[in-house]
């Protein structure tokens, strides 16, 4: 997703309506429960607690999300576990990974058809 590509509902499925950035790997909220010396081996460039400071609104530390995936319940980073926020690029579409317990049994009829679809289309 681009912020060029907002307006094209081909290119945005998921009707984001703007382009925002999150702190990735390490949270803001997160800074002061990093020890610097064991970000060091992952990233030599953090030395001490001021250049974590540094790091953590670095472009190394940033990813580029639509509004949709930083922050909707469903979709956004913010709210599924990391397996389930980062394979959303690669399911089917129409299938969920996540979803509100009162509508689970819903979702997993849905995703059963889904994979239905898919598996027994492409053989």
């Amino acid at each position: 997703m681009r912020k060029s590509t907002l307006k094209d509902a081909k290119e945005n499925p998921f009707k984001a309506s703007a382009i925002e950035t999150h702190h990735y790997p390490i949270e803001r909220s997160l800074l002061n429960a990093c020890d610097p010396k064991k970000l060091r081996v992952t990233f030599p460039q953090i030395k001490d607690h001021q250049t974590l400071e540094e790091f953590i609104d670095s472009e190394d530390n940033i990813m580029v999300l639509c509004d949709i995936h930083h922050r909707h319940p469903h979709y956004g980073i913010h709210h599924l576990l990391a397996q389930d926020f980062f394979i959303q690029p690669y399911l089917y579409g129409g299938y969920q990974v996540v979803a509100e317990v009162e509508e689970q049994t819903k979702i997993l009829a849905a995703n059963e058809r889904v994979i239905k679809r898919h598996t027994t289309t492409k053989s």
